[in-house]
């Protein structure tokens, strides 16, 4: 029996109306570029501790020096959604700093890099991700969006509208970025759970999360500048998703992206990875002298507070 037979029309509409496709078109425009992508990735709940699921996660390796075993490693986290209705994104002009953008989301060592006069400052700050991060290079960025969609209606009526994070009262939009926050939180956890304390200075081990939600549907930015909104059709938009996880008050930058975006932002952060490994490499002896310090203050610390510390919770 052919698999014409077996999956009737109807059965292959609802396997298109899914995300399964549109994760699978994914997975080859993320390795083409040296990820590894997993998808339906499980991870645990940092709050529940139930598994949930992700739809893609990838990883790649950028070695630092030519030694091979000191790496910087971006994280893609995402999810993914067909919807075909527009998702409206409410932005503001901000301030380019870190407190109003959203923090690059990291954890490994060293988290932190003493200066001349030993004064620690985080990583971000010392390599100044400010200057060339996609986070800080977008102009405007927004903490509130809606989706568009087609509400119900009678018949013969014209259509009727409604904007919400629900949509037809069973697609709650808030749920997926939720998860998406989880998934950058357990795997800091995971991260920093791996580290064990060692009396020698720890190698250059960071991992850099990059949580996305890619959309099949149009994104459209609305600003309100003067006393009527503007709204454009955009290909990404910055979002600050702010939330509670495990008691610590967080702000999770995501990147809102369509196929197109999605496609732009993985060579963007591929140039900032370049970006990173060359700052890193250029400011060597500072980041040695740094991993020294860290690992001898490490070593006096209790094995929770060490993987506590790893994991970036600090930071948060």
């Amino acid at each position: 029996m052919s698999a014409a037979t077996i999956l009737t029309k109807p059965m292959r509409d609802a396997i298109t109306r899914s995300g399964y496709l549109l994760e699978q078109r994914l997975v080859p425009v993320i390795e083409k570029l040296g990820f590894k992508a997993t998808p339906n990735e499980r991870f645990r709940d940092p709050e529940t501790g139930d598994l949930r699921e992700l739809d893609i996660s990838a990883i790649s390796a950028e070695p630092i020096g030519e030694h091979g075993h000191e790496y910087v490693f971006p994280i893609l986290l995402v999810a993914c959604k067909n919807l075909s209705c527009p998702l409206v994104f409410f932005t503001q002009q901000e301030i380019r700093h870190h407190w109003y953008l959203g923090k690059v989301l990291i954890s490994g060592l060293p988290l932190e890099i003493l200066d001349r006069k030993r004064k620690a400052s985080t990583i971000t700050e010392f390599l100044k991700f400010e200057n060339f991060h996609h986070y800080y290079r977008t102009g405007r960025v927004a903490s509130q969006f809606c989706a568009v969609y087609e509400g119900k209606k009678e018949k013969g009526a014209s259509p009727i509208f409604e904007a919400g994070h629900t949509i037809g009262g069973r697609m709650e939009l808030f749920k997926d970025f939720d998860s998406l926050g989880k998934a950058v939180v357990a795997k800091k956890r995971e991260h920093g759970n791996s580290f064990y304390s060692d009396p020698k200075p720890e190698p250059v081990n960071l991992q850099i999360y990059y949580p996305i939600f890619l959309t099949a549907g149009p994104i459209i930015e609305c600003h309100v500048g003067g006393k009527r909104p503007s709204y454009r059709q955009v290909h990404r938009i910055g979002f600050i998703y702010r939330t509670v996880i495990g008691n610590i008050q967080r702000e999770i930058r995501i990147d809102v992206v369509d196929e197109e975006g999605c496609r732009r932002l993985l060579k963007t952060i591929k140039i900032e990875m370049t970006e990173i490994v060359r700052r890193l490499t250029r400011r060597r002896k500072a980041i040695k002298k740094s991993l020294a310090w860290v690992t001898k203050r490490l070593s006096r610390s209790k094995p929770k507070r060490q993987k506590s510390y790893v994991s970036g919770e600090f930071l948060d």
